[in-house]
């Protein structure tokens, strides 16, 4: 058997901007995402590290 990936592609409206991170940005539902390579929009996970 052999995984077959597919693409989905949601709407997304870019809302707020990370400054110094042009790739990055937050939607209407504070979700972060940013651009690949490519020009695609990925889904990231919220995470803050070495800070207290």
């Amino acid at each position: 058997m052999t995984k077959r990936y597919v693409q989905v592609q949601i709407p997304v409206q870019r809302v707020w901007d990370i400054e110094g991170y042009p790739d990055y940005f937050f939607d209407e539902k504070e979700q972060l995402y940013r651009f690949n390579a490519r020009g695609d929009v990925k889904p990231l996970r919220r995470t803050v590290k070495r800070y207290t």
